[in-house]
């Protein structure tokens, strides 16, 4: 029993296309007619198998869905999505200001922190007559 008739074998049952070769060559052994066997029956079962919700259980879903609360959708001219656009247009003029405030300084030189005075009589002549 190969991989490949595995895969063959369950899409026959499933109903897509498969390679006749592999399937007689499946069929030929006695694994592979055990394998086509034991797929029929997982296929026949999952067809028998009607799984469907209770009749309560819907009528409870349906009577929770009917008394929830539904959540109105904003509406373009409400008040929540002129608010919405009031703050983002704030935030923006905001920014603005503010950069022009940081960049519109002028630009000088910074201030003195403390100022150095040289008087003629600190300075001594080098030896040697620099005077």
């Amino acid at each position: 029993m190969t991989d490949r008739w595995n895969e063959t074998l369950s899409r026959l049952i499933d109903g897509d296309p498969v390679d006749p070769g592999v399937v007689a060559e499946a069929l030929e052994s006695p694994d592979g007619r055990r394998l086509l066997v034991d797929f029929t029956a997982v296929r026949a079962a999952f067809d028998r198998d009607t799984a469907a919700p209770s009749a309560a259980f819907l009528g409870q879903m349906q009577s929770a869905l009917a008394a929830a609360e539904p959540h109105p959708a904003p509406r373009a001219g409400g008040f929540p999505l002129r608010l919405v656009a009031l703050a983002a247009a704030a935030a923006l003029l905001l920014g603005v200001g503010f950069e022009n405030w940081r960049h519109r300084r002028v630009e000088a030189p910074p201030s003195a922190a403390r100022v150095l005075r040289f008087e003629t009589s600190d300075w001594t002549s080098v030896k040697g007559g620099g005077r």
